[in-house]
C-alpha cells in the first residue's frame, strides 16, 4: 500500500518505521526537521512508568509500548528508555495515589515506603505527614528528541521516504479513490493517510479537526543546591496534592522539573504563540513545589516550553475523518502520549494496513 504520514514527531515516526518494515510504500512529511523542539516532544526527558491513573485497560497499551521501547533500545544501541526505577509520592487516601498503587501492584513489583524509609533511601525528597512513596523498579527516563531522530533513521533505512521541511497545504479524498496530499511542490495520491501533526491539527484540517485545546508546557532545569551531582535522585512524580514531576539528567548534574495541567497555558495558533517566558514569569509555582525537594537549588538555569494537545476527556483522539475513512487523525494525547508512542504508532500502522487492532477501541476518544 502507498501510505502518507503527516507529522513525524511523537507518534508519526513510529508509524513510519513500522509500516516501512512491513514493506509498504511510505512517505513521511515533516514541516520542520526530524527531532525538532517546536511540538510536543521537547524537553530532553519524559517519565515512563507502568502506572495507569485512569482507565486500567490502558495498562495493555503501556505494556505493548514497553515491549517496543525495549526493541528500539536493542535496535539502535541507545538507551532511548532507560529503566532507572522511579518514585511516586502522595496521599494514599486520595484517588490518584490509590489508583497508582493498585495499578503498580498489578503490573510491576513495587515497594511502598514510609516517609522515614523514603527519606533514608532518597534523601533529596520530603513528604507531608501521612503520605507514602511508591518505588516502581520498571519506571525510567525516555529521551524524546533522540528517540524520534533514531527511529526516523530506522524508518529511512527500511525504505521510508522522509521529507523534512515540507509543509502540507491540503489533504482530501478523490472521487476516483485514494487521498490527495498537496504540499508546496505539488500533489500525490495515497491509499491511506495518517495525520499526527499535534498542535497544528486545526491549521491543516480546519473544521474537520478534533476538539482539542493546545497548551504551552513549561519545564525548568535546576542544579543541586550544595553538591556537584545528584547522587540518589531517580525520576519522580508527586501525584496529589501539589502535582509535580522531575527527571534527573543522565549525568546527574541537573534535574528537569515539570508542573501539572492547571499550570499549562492555553494558546491559539502555535505558529504565533509566545514560546519564551519573561524573566520571573511563571516561576512561583516551581519554587513552591521545590519545598518537597530541599536538595534542589531555588532558581533554574534553563527554561524551555513546548506544545501539547488536550482533549476534553483527556483521552486520545484516534479516529477516521467522517467524510473520508482513508484518513486517520491522532491527536489530544493530553500529556501522556510519549511513553506509549510506539504502541499508538503501531495501532495506526495496523489501521493503515487493515490489521486487527490489539486494543479496545473505546479506550480512545471516537
Amino acid at each position: 500500500m502507498r501510505i502518507a504520514i503527516i507529522g513525524t514527531g511523537t507518534i508519526g515516526v513510529h508509524s513510519a518505521h513500522l509500516l516501512a518494515r512491513r514493506s509498504h510504500d511510505v512517505v513521511a512529511y515533516e514541516q520542520f526537521s526530524i527531532g525538532h523542539a517546536f511540538g510536543s516532544a521537547g524537553g530532553d526527558s519524559r517519565f515512563f512508568s507502568r502506572v495507569e491513573l485512569q482507565d486500567p485497560r490502558y495498562s495493555r497499551v503501556i505494556a505493548r509500548a514497553e515491549e517496543l521501547w525495549r526493541g528500539l533500545n536493542s535496535e539502535t544501541g541507545a538507551p532511548l528508555l532507560d529503566f532507572t526505577g522511579g518514585i511516586m509520592m502522595g496521599d494514599p487516601a486520595l484517588d490518584g495515589m490509590r489508583r497508582a498503587i493498585e495499578s503498580c501492584e498489578l503490573t510491576s513489583h513495587p515497594r511502598l515506603l514510609s516517609a522515614e524509609e523514603a527519606e533514608r533511601e532518597f534523601p533529596g525528597i520530603r513528604t507531608n505527614p501521612g503520605e507514602v512513596t511508591l518505588f516502581d523498579p520498571n519506571a525510567g527516563r525516555i529521551d524524546p528528541e533522540l528517540s524520534i531522530t533514531l527511529t526516523a533513521r530506522l524508518a529511512g533505512a527500511a525504505g521510508a521516504d522522509i521529507r523534512e521541511r515540507t509543509k502540507i497545504l491540503a489533504i482530501d479524498s478523490r472521487d476516483a479513490g485514494g487521498v490527495r496530499v498537496q504540499d508546496d511542490r505539488g500533489e500525490e495520491i495515497f491509499d491511506r493517510v495518517i495525520v499526527t501533526v499535534g498542535a497544528w491539527s486545526r491549521q491543516l484540517l480546519g473544521s474537520r479537526a478534533p476538539e482539542v485545546a493546545i497548551r504551552r508546557l513549561t519545564s525548568a532545569w535546576f542544579f543541586p543546591r550544595s553538591t556537584p551531582r545528584f547522587s540518589s535522585l531517580v525520576p519522580f512524580m508527586r501525584i496529589e496534592p501539589d502535582y509535580v514531576y522531575g527527571l534527573p539528567t543522565p549525568d546527574g548534574r541537573a534535574v528537569k522539573i515539570g508542573l501539572g495541567f492547571e499550570q499549562h497555558l492555553e494558546i491559539g495558533d502555535p505558529d504565533t504563540a509566545e514560546r519564551w517566558l519573561a524573566p520571573g514569569e511563571g516561576l512561583s509555582t516551581f519554587r513552591e513545589r521545590l519545598r518537597y525537594f530541599p536538595g534542589i537549588a531555588d532558581d533554574p538555569f534553563r527554561i524551555g516550553t513546548y506544545f501539547e494537545t488536550y482533549s476534553p476527556s483527556r483521552r486520545e483522539y484516534f479516529h477516521e475523518l467522517p467524510e473520508c475513512s482513508d484518513i486517520l487523525v491522532l491527536s489530544g494525547f493530553s500529556g501522556h502520549g510519549f511513553k506509549v508512542a510506539p504502541a499508538l504508532g503501531e495501532a495506526a500502522a495496523d489501521w493503515a494496513t487493515g490489521a486487527s487492532h490489539r486494543f479496545p477501541h473505546d479506550i480512545f476518544l471516537a
